[in-house]
């Protein structure tokens, strides 16, 4: 079990999780901010112990991304858990690149990680990621979408989720395939929040779309402050179809106007960002049933991973997130304790299906995962299944 957090002046707690028994102890850290560190040690009662691996997260635990953030450091936490390895794993709560950088830079000495896990945001993750390389610090991106993450050709920065390009793709084929014969001919909108990570799907999903000789009717920019402007914009244009991405507020604020004009596009498919969570389901309200979402595959009913979250948390995961960091870190866990870990991680060759969430690990010359692909599922009845 993981034991209670201790009050400290410092702004950085130390928790220590052993397999027999678990204790508590306080380790200085210096600090600035409101960063907050978790370590986390398992002990082999009957094997040699083996050397500490130090890893770090660099997340969005506070402000608009904070849902995300702290679903996907969840899913590093279990794995963490579940590692037959002693780890200390920090936890960085970094809600804007400036933060992310100066946590990084801080993390140098004893304090230096073998590998960093990140980050929910492109911004976020396009800062940090540059920041780790320059530190020789191996970074692993889980969930920012942006293309250049990868296409930057960085020597350290691996991403383990899925690019924007192939959420646009995916936005294609579900027009292509389970929505073609109620989506023909209608007109096609795309509305953002107006995010890096959103306009990096906008932009994939348009050039999908172009490529397949349709290209989109309607495309701008939204926050939920300009929720109301938005959809009187929409529904003039005549939308009959519209992509959408954004966050929890994002969303509760275009269903709420949808009741209040007593209109909505026939079609709504969310794209990333956090139409996949059930926080943000529930905000959406009445009317959300029925919407698509293109995103990380739903987390099932029943399944080994559910059962530890639970007793971890009290409830059910609030999306896949989490279930795609738990798949994706254990694999890239046991390779950072090869003797070169640079390597171990290049010859991973998970082939899809064999992650616990279906997905797989292969990285292509860009260091992209190219085993890890969004699918097309529903809302139906407060639940998120594949149609």
């Amino acid at each position: 079990m993981l034991a209670p957090q201790m009050s400290r002046p410092s702004r950085r707690h130390v928790i220590a999780l052993l397999s027999v028994p678990a204790v508590v102890r306080s380790v200085p850290v210096h600090a600035q901010g409101e960063t907050r560190a978790f370590d986390f040690f398992r002990a082999q009662a009957e094997t040699p112990r083996q050397a500490e691996l130090r890893l770090a997260a660099v997340l969005p635990l506070s402000g608009p991304f904070a849902l995300l953030g702290d679903e996907t450091w969840r899913g590093l936490e279990l794995a963490a858990q579940a590692a037959e390895a002693p780890l200390r794993f920090l936890r960085l709560d970094s809600p804007d690149p400036a933060q992310a950088v100066a946590e990084i830079r801080r993390m140098q000495g004893a304090e230096k990680p073998v590998a960093i896990f990140g980050s929910v945001s492109s911004a976020l993750a396009l800062a940090a990621s540059q920041a780790a390389d320059a530190a020789g610090i191996m970074f692993f991106e889980l969930n920012a979408t942006a293309n250049a993450i990868t296409d930057r050709g960085l020597r350290h920065v691996w991403r383990l989720g899925v690019p924007a390009r192939d959420i646009g793709l995916a936005g294609l084929e579900a027009l292509q395939g389970p929505l073609a014969r109620q989506s023909r001919g209608l007109k096609i909108a795309m509305l953002s929040d107006g995010g890096g990570s959103a306009e990096s799907i906008a932009d994939a999903l348009q050039a999908s779309l172009e490529s397949a000789g349709m290209g989109l009717d309607f495309r701008f920019a939204a926050p939920a402050a300009e929720m109301g402007g938005a959809v009187q914009r929409l529904r003039a244009s005549g939308a009959e179809v519209l992509f959408h991405t954004g966050q929890e507020g994002d969303i509760a604020a275009l269903f709420r106007v949808f009741r209040e004009a007593s209109w909505r596009p026939r079609i709504v498919v969310g794209l990333g960002g956090a139409h996949a969570v059930e926080d943000a389901a529930r905000a959406a309200g009445e009317g959300h049933d029925g919407c698509w979402v293109v995103d990380v595959p739903p987390t099932p009913a029943a399944h080994p991973f559910v059962d530890s979250y639970r007793r971890r948390y009290g409830a059910a995961p609030r999306s896949g997130h989490s279930f795609a960091a738990f798949s994706l870190a254990q694999p890239i866990l046991t390779a950072l304790r090869a003797a070169d870990p640079r390597s171990a991680v290049a010859a991973l060759d998970e082939r899809p299906g064999a992650l616990p969430n279906g997905w797989g690990i292969g990285f292509d010359s860009r260091q992209q995962n190219t085993r890890a692909k969004p699918v097309l599922a529903r809302w139906e009845d407060g639940r998120l299944s594949p149609p």
